[in-house]
């Protein structure tokens, strides 16, 4: 085998591997979209109103929380971010972690209306207006 055929060989090769490793990393990148999930939920009471947007993706979650606040005839928005690593524990609750966070260490309990919603309780047993809201699975593609 000369030089140049074994050059040929190498070059076809390598492109190749090339072409297989970017569609191995496509395939992997569309995979790992689909296994996101999104939610959306809100609460509403006289004196606020809470909604939050979340999105999942494998152990990890990210929160937007935005709120207001009826007080004296006065409105005060808010909104915050949350970035979380968790993990399932038993009776429903979710333990999430980020030692980054202002708020390092949350428990959430998920109590599952139906495949579709769920209510969360943030912390303690008892269900008060300020520790839960309900939230449903949404696709993002479809809000156009």
């Amino acid at each position: 085998m000369n030089m140049t055929k074994l050059k040929d060989c190498s070059t076809a090769i390598f492109k190749y591997f090339v072409i297989t490793a970017i569609t191995i990393n496509l395939v992997l990148i569309v995979a790992k979209q689909q296994t996101k999930s999104y939610w959306f939920g809100s609460v509403e009471s006289p004196t606020s109103n809470w909604s939050t947007y979340t999105e999942q993706s494998g152990d990890q979650i990210k929160i937007d929380a935005s709120y207001s606040l009826f007080n004296d005839h006065k409105l005060e928005e808010n909104s915050e971010f949350f970035h979380y690593t968790f993990s399932v524990g038993a009776d429903n609750t979710v333990l999430m972690h980020n030692s980054d966070m202002k708020i390092k260490v949350r428990r959430n309990r998920y109590f599952y209306i139906d495949d579709q919603c769920s209510l969360s309780v943030r912390a303690g047993e008892q269900i008060t207006m300020f520790n839960f809201h309900m939230f449903c699975k949404f696709n993002p593609q479809t809000l156009q």
